[in-house]
């Protein structure tokens, strides 16, 4: 990515997971990863090959998630 440094990226999913109290990875969806959260507020990292680009199946893969989480 041009626009952000995979590494600045990295990161900023670090801290997320570390605020979220997440565990340990695990696959989800394709390119996806779900951290499950102690505190019921699970992270998933949606990592692809493109650049600084939404890729075509983000927005249902984003739907799939907080139909899966939501919150009562």
């Amino acid at each position: 990515d041009p626009l952000v440094k995979f590494e600045w990226q990295k990161r900023t999913m670090e801290a997320l997971r570390k605020l979220n109290q997440c565990g340990d990875g695990q696959p989800w969806e394709k390119l996806c990863t779900l951290y499950p959260s102690k505190i019921g507020t699970p992270v998933v990292t949606y990592i692809h090959p493109g650049r600084h680009e939404i890729p075509p199946g983000a927005p249902a893969t984003i739907v799939k998630f907080f139909k899966e989480h939501a919150q009562p």
